[in-house]
Formats: C-alpha cells, structure tokens, sequence
C-alpha cells in the first residue's frame, strides 16, 4: 500500500508546502479501518436491541389482542435517543471505511498529514512535528503496524491520539526512516 519510490498522488502533491519532502505515503487500509470500528458496531447493537426487545416484551401482548395502550409512549419516547445513538454506532464502520478509500496518508519532513478527497475537494488534517508529542507503534505479525500520533494541549499535556495510520506496511522501517530524516522527531514508543 505504501510507495516511498514513487511519486506522492496528486491529492497529496497539492497540499505540500514548498520545500516540503514526503519521507513515507500510502493509502489507508479501509478493512482494517473498518475491523478498529466494529467495536462500536456491537455497542450499537446493544443500543438498538435493548429498547426495542423490552417495547416488543411489554407492549407485544398489549397490541396483540388489540387492546389500547396506556402510558407507553413516555417510555417508547424514552427508548427513542437510545436507539438513534445505537444506529449510529452501527453504521460508523461503513461510513468510516467509505472515509478510508478516499484517504492518503503521509509523513514528511516538517508535518504529519491525512488528505480526504471528498465533495468538497481535498480535505488535509495535518500537525506538525513539534505538536506531536509521542508516536506509537503497534507492530503486527506480517510486518505491518498501526502509527498512533500523540499530539499536545495547550497545557502541554499529552492528548488522545490525534490520527491513526492503520495498517502501515513495514512499519518498523517507516519508524527508522522517520527518526532518519525528520531534524527533531517526537518521542517513539512502543505499544504497551
């Protein structure tokens, strides 16, 4: 997925600055971007199945045998931001991997980037070296890694992480050409 020879895609040649070298590019892997999302998927179903399995227990033999059903639109109105969040868990994994088709990632030599190409044309997300705290690399078995950037607050705390490069193959080799050529790298970590 990664080219370190070739030359970086027009969507990202378009947001370099001048001067600026791309010491790594690739495309983002929308499986895995997608397997990282299900987790919220089965926390969507739970959100979804709950309310609706009690509604259908307590209010399924009331509309069965056609009776009129008192006092449970407050607790059907009460279920409803339950099963709208839970249907968004659920579709957060597609939409996420439809996000990932369209998204290069690169690292240079003065910015982290992440460039979307969407309606709206190219989307850059892009922090500078000196605003990322730490890096850390969660190395796979094939090779690969996921490259999880820490960046700083303005009280100089360490934040959640700022981007996630999934699926980065070779990945040690990227950390090394990272530290190689970059004038002041951020902290490398390994994953704990």
């Amino acid at each position: 997925m990664s080219n370190q020879r070739q030359d970086p895609p027009a969507a990202l040649r378009a947001v370099l600055r001048e001067g600026e070298e791309v010491v790594w590019h690739g495309a983002a892997q929308p499986g895995r971007v997608f397997r990282h999302a299900l987790f919220g998927a089965g926390f969507g179903l739970v959100l979804v199945s709950v309310p609706l399995g009690v509604a259908l227990l307590h209010d399924g033999p009331i509309l069965l045998n056609d009776q009129p059903i008192h006092g449970t639109t407050a607790k059907t109105l009460a279920s409803l931001p339950f099963v709208a969040v839970g249907l968004v868990f659920l579709v957060a994994p597609w939409i996420v991997r439809a996000r990932a088709r369209r998204t290069t990632w690169a690292l240079t030599t003065s910015r982290v980037l992440a460039v979307r190409e969407g309606r709206g044309g190219k989307q850059p997300r892009a922090a500078f070296w000196y605003e990322i705290e730490s890096v850390v690399l969660r190395p796979r078995h094939d090779g690969s890694g996921d490259l999880f950037f820490y960046h700083r607050t303005e009280r100089g705390e360490t934040d959640s992480y700022w981007e996630a490069f999934l699926g980065v193959p070779q990945a040690r080799q990227v950390q090394a050409d990272l530290l190689r050529r970059i004038p002041s790298p951020p902290r490398m970590e390994p994953a704990a």
